[in-house]
């Protein structure tokens, strides 16, 4: 992003790919000629650990300043996830591993195939989880363990590695060890089933986003007697006697972290068993600063229409605080929030507000979409009589240029301050031509 815009001077930019010398990164591959460059991802054509060189320049006419850009990409961590059974699985029944929710974050539609290789260790090691060499199919990044082939009434925990491969299969990189899968093979006698998360009509993200209720349902195995239900947490006390196959959780219960919930089977003839999940949760930012709120404020007064507020997001804490970005706008009387910049810079100048008494706020947004808010108020006077015009602010106005510099920070700003001005009441009036100037940002 370029940091200023030259002060009643038109300024041309351009963005040229240097190395290489077309880069799809760039809209058109080859020339972007506004003044901020922003690339969405997943931003193609990169490698991670070579580097992409573009060249800036910023000319008003004259002579043109130039820099080179240098970006290098960085590996994406993996996201490696194992999906099986938890808890009391029949001996009779056979085992689904899967792997196949893991997620090379760099390679989002597969391309790539990921590597894999499986562990398998009983709560009695050095004893091996099978007696022969008969350990059922593995297949891509999934494992299925034939029925009666694993020990009764013993513990075997499952993980998986997940790596990346080169174009001849061979491991890439650092392996990424899955969360673990513990079950304890039972006769056949014993009611089984799974703890499922219920995410709509899509897949459940690998992690649980703490702004959402969490809906957990159980599952019996097929030909499985499960009469009844019984949930507890270690976690959320308040678990205890809920009975339902459904169970829903309220968002503001969930911890961070992760969130292990068990599930007690129990069928007709009163024979029990347990199973369980184990939830990651993606928990909220948080303002470390509750009493005197995360938005600094330079000023709380001024005077319409120089009124400047530089405001600065301060004490937002996340798990991951690296990946924050902020959000800055006004609530509304209804406490709607009106968004006017959002990026990860935590400072913005707030203009153009209306006169009289408006929240301004700030929102800390982490990258699965949860967030932490908090906002101040300022007020902004009214000026004296005959020191400020309306009709004569409008007519001076340059949309034109506001919509050249694409620069979304002064777009923004600008709306802003158009819509103050068609709100602000100095005696003076407008013409027809000058309230549709007001509607064109």
């Amino acid at each position: 992003m370029v940091a200023s815009v030259c002060a009643n001077q038109k300024v041309i930019y351009s963005w040229v790919p240097k190395t290489p010398s077309t880069w799809a990164a760039i809209p058109g591959g080859t020339l972007y000629t506004k003044k901020d460059l922003v690339v969405p991802g997943p931003v193609p054509d990169v490698t991670a650990g070579v580097p992409n060189v573009v060249t800036f320049s910023a000319s008003t006419g004259g002579t043109a300043v130039t820099a080179d850009v240098t970006l290098t990409a960085q590996a994406s961590a993996l996201q490696a996830n194992l999906r099986g059974p938890q808890g009391d699985i029949r001996v009779d029944r056979p085992v689904y591993l899967s792997a196949a929710g893991s997620i090379d974050p760099d390679d989002p539609l597969g391309v790539k195939p990921l590597g894999i290789t499986w562990q398998c260790t009983r709560s009695d090691f050095p004893t091996p989880c099978f007696s022969t060499a008969a350990t059922g199919t593995q297949s891509g990044l999934n494992w299925t363990i034939p029925p009666n082939s694993l020990g009764i009434g013993v513990p075997h925990t499952i993980v998986a590695s997940i790596f990346r491969t080169n174009a001849n299969g061979a491991p890439v990189g650092t392996p990424v060890a899955t969360p673990a899968v513990t079950f304890t093979p039972k006769p056949a006698a014993t009611p089984t089933g799974r703890v499922r998360r219920v995410c709509g009509s899509g897949n459940c993200p690998i992690r649980h986003s703490a702004e959402n209720d969490l809906a957990l349902t159980l599952v019996p195995d097929t030909g499985s007697d499960v009469a009844s239900v019984a949930w507890s947490s270690q976690q959320i006390t308040n678990l205890a006697g809920a009975s339902a196959f459904d169970l829903v959780i309220p968002s503001a219960q969930l911890p961070g972290g992760s969130l292990t919930v068990s599930a007690t089977l129990t069928s007709s003839a009163g024979t029990t068993s347990s199973t369980s999940v184990t939830v990651p949760i993606n928990a909220r930012p948080s303002c470390t600063t509750p009493q005197t709120g995360c938005l600094r404020v330079d000023l709380t007064t001024g005077t319409f229409p120089t009124a400047k507020f530089s405001a600065q997001a301060a004490g937002f804490t996340d798990d991951d605080p690296t990946s924050l970005r902020y959000e800055f706008g006004t609530l509304s009387a209804t406490g709607t929030r009106n968004i006017i910049s959002s990026g990860l810079t935590p400072t913005y100048t707030f203009t153009g507000i209306p006169t009289g008494s408006t929240q301004l706020y700030v929102c800390a947004v982490d990258t699965d979409g949860a967030r932490a808010c908090s906002n101040t108020a300022v007020t902004v006077s009214e000026p004296q009589a005959g020191q400020f015009s309306v009709a004569d602010a409008l007519t001076t106005f340059d949309v034109g240029h506001l919509a050249g510099t694409g620069d979304v920070s002064v777009l923004a700003s600008g709306a802003q301050a158009l819509q103050s001005l068609s709100t602000c009441n100095t005696g003076s009036t407008q013409t027809a031509a000058q309230q549709q100037q007001v509607q064109q940002l």
